[in-house]
């Protein structure tokens, strides 16, 4: 309407006549035909958390109507109306919203309306060329990919379009219930919701403006509804942590899995919480991946399920390698968590990653030289220079994610728990989301204490390095068993002989922590004897280390006591009064009476150690320690007898002495002949024949002439005690002579060895007693 005439706008007199104070004309005014949108809108959101599905109730008041074929479209800013999609009918999307309702309420919360049931959100596709949907035909999700980017969510993602399907009136709050709404993927503040009212798409075709733009197709807009996001915690079970090696303080390689419903940006970070004694000053990043199955193969391209990225050219250069899942059995199972508004993915590892995929992801990789997206079921191309040769469909693969130039970083820092955190950065691509993140760490040591589960493992995920609420957090991951550790040791006998008696002086590395109390356990081998004689130990000093591994280090000084009463013939233990920390030199010196093996060589089987805790558990061992050559022993009672004393007779020789060791078959004894005698006749032994006698009495001696006719030049009379066995000389050199067993049986240990050698002559003068040597 216009004013045409003055009016007054106020009674300025007390008898009621108008009055007018100012006056003007105006032009005349149209009114818009777009109304502002009430402010009582409101966005609630039952699982406000980081990549989750949730239910997502939108409620506003309009002060227009909306008729059967008019449109909602609502925006929901980081938010998505489905999983990433794969083709232009919307059937093979994973994941898809679902509006369960509308209601259309009076202020009382009466139904204005009788609530309505939607069965499909008659979305427009993204390629359309003006956005709008006809409503003649079925239109589908704004998820659709384009040509070139298969999978990747559309531009209209988070943009719900919503036909009614009968009349609204003006001025009534207007509540719609969606299931499935996805999350945004990064922690924060999520934008406010927008709520357009646009006519249908016979009143505005003719206009052809965008369905986001402004326009007389617009009727009503509000904004509303910001909320936060609270990080995901994810099921402990879709998360495995394995060091490399198990052993106590060992420096190793740890390898991290996770599934991530939200991803991880490039720019973002991963934090691993340790367990308590973890060490990680050294820790590096050996290796970060993308993981995903293959879905075929076929001469020189794979062609990789999601979570690869569905933009072409996006890992052309990067190195891509496949396991096979018979080694590498990685399980992603996928199931409604009530059927409606949530899904869950379980993942299921194989018990060792090291052997079943690490050990088998160096047989086929290469760097890639194309990828592409080439259909519209995540089938991602990725070509390589040579054939892979995969022998079936049933492969894992593993994107490389290390960023090249700048470098993926990692960092360490130590919580007010006490606990060390480990942070990897900078990746080279997104984790995208609903995928497996593989990371690798190097230079971690293990914690100090064996045969205990270590506490949990934490993960949390970060969308950037310097964030400090994270998008992600998996708690209570399993901790690792950790093992004993082989160590090295030294062990030296104070006499290395044969059948020797001594003690010994034991050296270990001590390289996780010991506790008070725990004993050592030194167990020699079955041709040892006498360990339970080592009844006395002492500190060993720095000096009687030398000559062996530990030479130029100094012995930790602690209380050490034996404890004879779990020694045995062939192990010595001690207690270790104090506690010894990592980074020592534990040297013993053991005093007693332990006889070395009976005959030289290297014993078959090594001795060992154990140290045990006083909970029971092995901390530090060596199955072999170094073995002591042993040479030959010293013969022990040993006595030469002559038959006759009488110059220039001749005489037998009897040699008689104690053998600590077994006599074996294949044994033989050389004797050197004293010089007080020499052989009747140079004896000549042919081809090693061995000239023998069978020992029978002769009286009143065998040098009667009817006897010696019967004689070698030189023989052996059988052993009189110790061996049963025949004799016979194999070789003489000078005077060496020897002498060798005749039969296959074996004798002693510890048996007398006595046998006589002749006939000798005596000199023709007298002389001194002289040994022999054998």
């Amino acid at each position: 309407e216009t004013w045409s005439e003055s009016a007054s706008w106020i009674h300025a007199s007390s008898d009621g006549e108008s009055r007018a104070v100012e006056q003007a004309a105006s032009a005349a005014i149209t009114i818009n035909s777009v109304l502002k949108m009430s402010d009582l809108g409101q966005v609630a959101v039952v699982t406000p958390t980081v990549g989750k599905f949730s239910v997502v109730n939108v409620s506003f008041v309009s002060s227009v109507a909306v008729t059967a074929t008019q449109r909602i479209v609502i925006t929901l800013p980081g938010m998505s109306s489905c999983t990433e999609g794969y083709g232009n009918t919307g059937t093979s999307i994973v994941q898809h919203l679902v509006i369960k309702a509308i209601n259309v309420l009076n202020t009382d919360g009466t139904n204005a309306v009788p609530a309505q049931t939607v069965g499909s959100s008659k979305q427009v596709a993204s390629t359309d060329a003006d956005g709008l949907c006809p409503t003649s035909a079925q239109c589908y999700s704004r998820c659709k990919a384009t040509d070139s980017e298969y999978g990747v969510l559309g531009q209209f993602k988070n943009v719900i379009e919503l036909i009614p399907g009968f009349a609204i009136p003006a001025n009534k709050r207007v509540v719609i219930e969606m299931t499935q709404v996805r999350m945004p993927g990064l922690i924060g503040l999520a934008g406010a919701a927008q709520v357009k009212i646009m006519r249908d798409s016979a009143e505005c075709s003719v206009i052809q403006v965008s369905l986001l733009g402004p326009g007389t197709c617009q009727l009503d807009v509000g904004t509303f509804g910001a909320f936060a996001l609270q990080p995901a915690v994810m099921p402990q079970a879709n998360a495995k942590v394995s060091p490399r090696s198990l052993n106590v303080a060992q420096s190793t390689e740890y390898n991290v899995l996770f599934y991530s419903a939200a991803g991880i940006p490039k720019d973002g970070a991963i934090t691993l919480t340790l367990p308590p004694g973890t060490i990680a000053t050294g820790a590096t990043v050996n290796g970060a991946a993308i993981s995903g199955k293959v879905r075929t193969a076929s001469g020189k391209n794979v062609f990789l399920k999601s979570p690869a990225s569905s933009k072409d050219g996006t890992y052309t250069g990067t190195k891509l390698a496949v396991m096979q899942t018979i080694y590498c059995g990685v399980i992603e199972t996928k199931a409604y968590l009530d059927g409606v508004t949530d899904t869950a993915t379980t993942m299921t590892f194989p018990s060792n990653i090291w052997t079943g995929c690490h050990s088998h992801i160096t047989a086929k990789q290469q760097t890639l030289t194309s990828y592409e997206s080439i259909n519209p079921d995540f089938g991602h191309r990725a070509g390589a220079a040579v054939n892979w040769e995969m022998i079936n469909t049933n492969y894992r693969y593993a994107l490389e994610n290390v960023k090249l130039a700048g470098g993926t970083t990692v960092t360490t820092a130590t919580n007010a728990a006490g606990n060390v955190e480990v942070t990897v950065s900078n990746f080279r691509y997104d984790f995208l989301p609903f995928g497996l993140i593989n990371i690798t760490l190097g230079g971690i040591v293990n914690g100090p204490i064996a045969g205990v589960t270590t506490s949990e493992y934490e993960i949390r995920t970060f969308a950037t390095a310097s964030a400090t609420l994270p998008m992600e957090t998996t708690t209570g991951v399993t901790g690792s068993l950790l093992t004993a550790r082989p160590v090295t040791a030294a062990l030296v006998h104070d006499g290395v002989g044969a059948h020797a008696k001594g003690g010994c002086l034991l050296a270990v590395d001590v390289l996780s922590d010991i506790p008070a109390n725990s004993t050592l356990h030194l167990t020699f081998s079955a041709s040892y004897a006498g360990a339970n004689t080592l009844t006395s130990v002492l500190i060993a000093t720095s000096a009687q280390l030398a000559g062996t591994a530990f030479a130029g280090r100094i012995p930790v000084t602690i209380v050490v006591e034996p404890a004879p009463g779990l020694s045995t013939n062939l192990k010595a233990v001690v207690t270790l009064r104090e506690a010894i920390p990592r980074g020592q030199v534990l040297a013993l010196k053991f005093l007693g009476s332990l006889r070395n093996p009976r005959r030289p060589g290297t014993p078959a089987v090594s001795n060992s150690f154990v140290i045990i805790d006083p909970a029971g558990f092995t901390q530090l061992q060596n199955t072999a320690i170094p073995q002591t050559v042993i040479t030959a022993g010293a013969l022990e009672s040993s006595v030469m007898t002559t038959q006759y004393d009488i110059v220039g007779l001749r005489t037998w020789l009897r040699f008689t002495y104690t053998s600590p060791s077994e006599v074996f078959t294949g044994d033989y004894f050389t004797v050197k002949i004293p010089a007080a005698y020499s052989f009747t006749t140079t004896p000549t032994i042919v081809n090693g024949d061995v000239e023998s006698y069978a020992y029978r009495p002769v009286l009143p001696a065998p040098d009667r002439v009817q006897d010696l006719a019967r004689l070698p030049v030189l023989n052996v009379l059988g052993a009189v005690s110790g061996i049963p066995d025949t004799f016979g000389v194999t070789n003489i050199q000078g005077s060496l002579v020897t002498v060798k067993r005749c039969t296959v049986l074996s004798a002693g240990p510890d048996v007398s060895v006595s046998f006589a050698l002749g006939p000798l002559l005596n000199r023709g003068y007298g002389s001194p007693k002289y040994p022999f040597g054998a």
